[in-house]
């Protein structure tokens, strides 16, 4: 009973792509936080772990959203590519610029930045960026 009720619910939360778009992205996230911490353990600086991680996520996630979060199979995937680049490269920056000025120049841990506003404000830019221009 409990499990019918579960799946009601996520299939309910499913059809709003908010949802859909935090679903995905949790789970790509957690590979490019694997990533990033592998690069870190291995002697690279927080600037190419982001990037290392960065490129694999954006990689995977272009695919996804396009056919499941934003089911704009309709859009051509020469333009959308492009467009979704323009926006990956807006986030990665804005993640780049929390790291610098945070980190590099305030002195705070990259842990808390870069998992903090560092994920969070750049993934409302990167959510309506693409809903509103890459995938619409």
């Amino acid at each position: 009973m409990v499990r019918i009720k579960l799946v009601r619910l996520w299939t309910y939360l499913s059809s709003y792509q908010v949802t859909r778009y935090w679903q995905v992205h949790l789970i790509i996230g957690l590979l490019n936080v694997s990533i990033y911490y592998s690069c870190i353990a291995l002697g690279f600086g927080p600037y190419t772990a982001t990037a290392s991680g960065h490129l694999v996520h954006a990689s995977l996630a272009f695919f996804v959203d396009r056919f499941y979060t934003y089911q704009a199979l309709w859009v051509r995937k020469a333009v959308s590519w492009w467009k979704y680049g323009v926006v990956e490269i807006i986030t990665f920056s804005l993640i780049n610029l929390f790291l610098f000025v945070l980190v590099t120049k305030q002195g705070y841990d990259h842990n808390y930045i870069r998992w903090g506003p560092g994920m969070i404000i750049p993934g409302l830019v990167h959510f309506i960026g693409n809903k509103y221009w890459t995938f619409r």
